[in-house]
């Protein structure tokens, strides 16, 4: 069974999340309307600002509104890995099959929505890693290429 959204029926609860968000982020209208515009998008949503302006607490009260979200939270730096952000290698399936695999509950590769912090400290190694699954929502799984449901 197929479920058609119109944008009619999307719309009204788009303004009523952007209304009840401007009762609790003060003075950051433009921010709030660009990140339902990248959530309703699919499309990424990048925040520069000094600490303590609000940028984690604004996704905090999206993602309260929103409800049943799987979320990835990580804070890179020069050691990070591509086993922190995708999972580690999945042993079990390696043996059984002989095949690579990252066992991804818990990761970036499972998450609706990523607050990836400090992103430009991230080594050239994971932020490669970290392209396909930015910009094509996808990464490789083995010998597949799989579609992950970043929002």
């Amino acid at each position: 069974m197929t479920t058609t959204i119109t944008a009619s029926a999307v719309r009204p609860k788009v303004v009523a999340l952007h209304d009840d968000l401007r009762t609790v982020v003060y003075e950051r209208e433009d921010v709030i309307a660009a990140s339902l515009w990248a959530l309703l998008s699919r499309t990424n949503f990048f925040l520069l600002g000094p600490p303590g302006t609000g940028k984690s607490w604004l996704l905090d009260q999206l993602v309260a509104r929103i409800g049943q979200v799987c979320t990835f939270d990580y804070l890179l730096h020069a050691q990070s890995t591509a086993a922190e952000l995708f999972g580690p290698p999945d042993i079990l399936h390696f043996k059984a099959t002989g095949e690579w695999r990252h066992a991804t509950d818990g990761t970036l590769a499972g998450a609706d929505i990523a607050r990836l912090r400090e992103i430009w400290k991230g080594g050239t190694g994971v932020l490669n890693a970290m392209l396909d699954a930015l910009l094509e929502h996808t990464m490789r799984q083995g010998k597949q290429t799989i579609t992950i449901p970043l929002a």
